[in-house]
């Protein structure tokens, strides 16, 4: 029996290479220039919320962030942003409108057709709900705690001294518990 990779017309998928950071930053800098991004500030939670969906295409679908269907909407959503992202309620509040129009232009950017682009927009308020309700039910594990116990202390997660001092008071109450 012939295997399908030795079938005639057979071709072998190239290998998707890694999308580096400076390519994804000037992905998400596109965006923020384009019609669809252009009322989005580029420090505020939706420019975040597109980075989440540039890296979650790049790193966990395909490599391909400008490749989105109702399906990987629904993972997006449902399943790897209340996993995989500790932030504060606005992020996830923000995520609706900024996937919408981040999908609007990376379906103009690479061709997509129009009825697919509104297919896809038309599954991002259905995964809304899921989200906000699987954020409500999500622990995170220990990890999550840590984090949610440094940030509600006030921590600021990039101050590597005062991350240091909270993880020190955090391992000191652990032992005494």
């Amino acid at each position: 029996m012939r295997r399908a990779d030795e079938a005639p017309g057979y071709v072998v998928p190239a290998e998707q290479t890694e999308i580096s950071s400076a390519a994804r930053d000037r992905l998400k800098h596109e965006f923020l220039g384009s019609l669809e991004g252009a009322g989005f500030g580029s420090d505020g939670e939706e420019a975040y919320a597109v980075s989440l969906a540039i890296d979650f295409c790049a790193d966990y679908v395909d490599r391909r962030p400008l490749r989105w269907s109702p399906v990987v909407v629904e993972l997006f959503m449902a399943d790897w942003l209340p996993r995989k992202v500790l932030a504060d309620r606005a992020v996830f509040e923000s995520v609706p409108s900024a996937l919408d129009a981040w999908v609007r232009f990376a379906g103009r950017k690479s061709g997509t057709p129009e009825w697919a682009i509104e297919q896809t927009c038309e599954a991002i308020p259905r995964w809304r709900d899921e989200m906000h309700h699987s954020l409500d039910n999500a622990s995170g594990g220990p990890s999550g705690d840590f984090l949610r116990a440094a940030r509600d202390a006030g921590v600021e997660l990039e101050d590597r001294a005062a991350l240091e001092t909270f993880i020190a008071g955090w391992n000191a109450r652990s032992l005494l518990e």
